[in-house]
């Protein structure tokens, strides 16, 4: 039972993890179609420069939803045999 919850604790870390990427670099592609022009090129900004409610908003609530799913995988695993 544990390892069943372990396991599906896991994939759903993994699976947050990826959606946590795909959304930041989605949400920029946006940002980039409202503030270029055609002929800008638009360069996506590193995590670690951005503030305020952008850092809120695309780190520490995604952070803290996959760091909290890998948390409780780590605390569900089974015990060593």
């Amino acid at each position: 039972m544990r390892r069943a919850l372990f396991i599906a604790l896991l994939l759903l870390g993994l699976a947050a993890l990826g959606l946590w990427v795909y959304g930041y670099l989605y949400l920029h592609g946006l940002a980039c179609g409202f503030e270029s022009s055609g002929s800008e090129t638009c360069r996506i900004n590193a995590p670690w420069t951005l503030r305020g409610e952008d850092a809120t908003i695309l780190l520490i609530i995604p952070g803290l939803i996959v760091a909290t799913l890998f948390g409780l995988a780590w605390w569900a695993k089974p015990p060593k045999r």
